[in-house]
């Protein structure tokens, strides 16, 4: 219980930062129409970035300032007791 104690604002953001990296990695990067269109071979390609790279970008960020938050918690933490 100690451990969890000690780690688990750590693993919280470790396991944050891991999904979001999936789900920003795993979207796709274009899709096209599944209708036929008999005079043009271009793909519609929409503006912008999915909903799924937006999540996996905050999740990707929350995660990593949680992690640092916690590293700069432990230094100051450890800098007060000497």
């Amino acid at each position: 219980m100690a451990l969890l104690r000690k780690y688990g604002l750590v693993v919280l953001g470790v396991v944050l930062s891991a999904v979001g990296a999936v789900l920003l990695l795993t979207q796709p990067v274009s899709f096209g129409w599944t209708a036929y269109a008999p005079l043009s071979s271009a793909t519609f390609v929409p503006p912008g970035p999915t909903p799924g790279m937006i999540a996996g970008l905050v999740l990707l960020v929350v995660g990593l300032m949680v992690v640092a938050g916690w590293v700069g918690f432990r230094i100051g933490r450890n800098r007060d007791s000497s």
